[in-house]
This record gives structure tokens, sequence and C-alpha cells, in this order.
């Protein structure tokens, strides 16, 4: 139940924000310190049209990609 309110919290955010950008696209990412968790969600605009840095950024941010050493 805690995620579904967490869930639903998350999108009213973003659809404010999408709001609050007159319709342009909105990328948000969020760090939260106490878990070290990253979360990415975006709105307004076909996914195929993310550009590839944040594409990456995000795959970066969220640990599915890890830099070489």
């Amino acid at each position: 139940m805690a995620d579904d309110v967490l869930t639903s919290s998350r999108e009213a955010t973003i659809a404010a924000l999408l709001a609050a950008s007159g319709g342009k696209p909105v990328i948000q990412i969020v760090w939260d310190p106490e878990t070290d968790e990253t979360s990415i969600a975006s709105v307004g605009f076909d996914h195929s049209r993310i550009p590839h840095i944040i594409h990456t950024l995000g795959r970066v941010l969220v640990g599915e990609i890890r830099p070489s050493s």
C-alpha cells in the first residue's frame, strides 16, 4: 500500500512538472541520500526521443552502468 502511495505521489509530481513547463518534456532525477537510491522519471515525450547522453547518465545514476577503472 505504501508503494502505491509513493507511486501516485511521484506520478502527480512529474505531471505537475509537465504542467509547470508548459508542456515541454521533463526529466526528473531524484537521489535519496538516506537510502542511496536514485530514480528517474520522464514525461512529455516519446522515450525514443530522450537524448542519448541523458539516457546514459540515467543508467549510470541508477547503477546499470559502472564506470570503468
